[in-house]
């Protein structure tokens, strides 16, 4: 609850960040980094990026398929509430099926019909199409018609990433370059952001030893290969390839500071 506003705030003001996509329930946390970049600016001078949220206009908050009036969120433990990107067809189909409605009918938006309005903005937001539309194309229809089509709409909008996600697992050797190659561009992003504030704050400056660190991320990249001999297509790996990175870059941070 209290440490990670400041874990964001200092993601995005780490790495210069101008635009941060994010949800509605997560513009208070770059509210707290505009004010963090604000304050140590007004003090020091132009040190950090002013960051802005970008918040979609529809589907900015996204509710749970079980409990429409709960934000959709994948540490419930009911899986049907929520639609991961890597969530199989069928499964997807099988969730929006049993998608929480109500008795009354008529698919509109209301106060006293969330499940429905729920879906009308999933459905809004993955074809493009406003909620107008979206209420005559189903106007006179049933929830038998309206929730498989929801769910087929999110299918088509999830295929090309799943597919391309798949194929990048697929290929090692290409993932395991792009991923090292990412580590290393946002480092030197990193270490340039805090070299900076280093030196106006009086602190010790410190000198990154390049090898070292490549060294370092070798061995967390041998570690990644020995705990992943196979690399499936789930969120999950992409989980353990970051933190694999990140686990690199803090020994070195630690090292530095040793030094």
């Amino acid at each position: 609850l209290f440490t990670y506003p400041a874990l964001m705030a200092a993601d995005i003001l780490l790495y210069g960040t101008h635009c941060v996509p994010v949800g509605e329930d997560q513009r208070q946390h770059v509210e707290l980094a505009r004010n963090i970049a604000q304050r140590f600016n007004s003090v020091y001078g132009d040190v950090f990026t002013m960051p802005e949220a970008v918040i979609p206009k529809v589907a900015a908050r996204v509710m749970s398929l079980s409990e429409p009036e709960k934000k959709m969120s994948k540490s419930n433990p009911n899986e049907n509430s929520y639609v991961l990107v890597m969530d199989k067809p069928e499964d997807i189909m099988r969730k929006f099926k049993r998608a929480v409605t109500d008795s009354e009918g008529g698919i509109y938006r209301s106060p006293e019909k969330p499940g429905v309005s729920n879906l009308i903005e999933i459905y809004s937001a993955v074809t493009g199409k406003t909620f107008e539309e979206v209420e005559n194309e189903f106007n006179g229809q049933g929830y038998g018609v309206f929730k498989p089509a929801v769910g087929e709409a999110v299918v088509e909008c999830l295929r090309p990433i799943r597919e391309e996600t798949e194929r990048l697992l697929a290929d090692k050797a290409s993932l395991e370059a792009l991923y090292r190659q990412g580590a290393e561009k946002a480092a030197n992003i990193a270490y340039k952001t805090l070299r900076k504030v280093h030196k106006i704050c009086g602190g010790t400056v410190i000198e990154w030893n390049d090898e070292l660190y490549n060294t370092m991320l070798f061995e967390h990249i041998q570690r990644f290969e020995m705990e992943n001999r196979t690399l499936m297509p789930q969120v999950a790996s992409f989980e353990k390839i970051i933190s694999s990175i990140e686990r690199a870059i803090g020994d070195k941070q630690a090292l530095a500071k040793q030094r």
